[in-house]
């Protein structure tokens, strides 16, 4: 599950919802409907997208600048951290330690 995780990571796909700015892909609600269905009937690992989807969506939309920057960013080498991504489309977001 880990090697998998990080795989979505380097590819802006483990938060698959969130805009291209927040280090997501920017894609549509069909694409993002596409790509969970994907995985769903492939063998592939469940993906662990409770910070991803619950948090880091509210925080994009509502939280301070400071929450954001403090919650929302990643440091280029993590591999480690709740719903992490930087606004450049730096990092990938980051689920796990």
């Amino acid at each position: 599950t880990t090697r998998w995780q990080r795989i979505l990571n380097q590819k802006h796909w483990a938060a698959y919802s969130w805009p291209k700015e927040w280090g997501g892909p920017g894609w549509t609600p069909v694409q993002r409907m596409m790509f969970l269905e994907e995985n769903q009937m492939t063998p592939a690992p469940d993906m662990q997208v409770f910070n991803i989807t619950m948090i880091g969506p509210v925080l994009i939309q509502f939280g301070t600048d400071e929450q954001k920057t403090a919650s929302c960013r990643a440091p280029p080498t993590s591999t480690i951290g709740g719903a992490r991504a930087s606004p450049s489309r730096g990092p990938a977001p980051t689920l796990l330690r």
